[in-house]
């Protein structure tokens, strides 16, 4: 199974591609989703010495929003919710 970060990342790509390089509308995650997505963020910042906090309501220029009946989806530029690929 891939990580959150990684599923993350695929699914934006995959938005980009069928949507003419536009993000989707939001992802939502729940909770313990959204804490392993900034877990593995912050090791990636560490390794980089990057400063600054971790934008927790945003990855890639998409806005992430909590919610813990959610299994992981995202919401495309039009509305279509999408199951994160696992």
């Amino acid at each position: 199974m891939s990580s959150i970060y990684d599923q993350v990342i695929a699914a934006i790509q995959q938005h980009w591609r069928a949507h003419d390089n536009k993000y989707p509308q939001k992802i939502v995650l729940a909770s313990a989703q959204h804490h392993s997505l900034m877990d593995i963020r912050r090791i990636g910042r560490t390794a980089l010495a990057a400063t600054g906090e971790i934008e927790a309501d945003r990855f890639m220029g998409t806005a992430l929003e909590i919610d813990d009946t959610s299994p992981g989806i995202v919401v495309s530029i039009d509305g279509v919710r999408t199951a994160l690929a696992g």
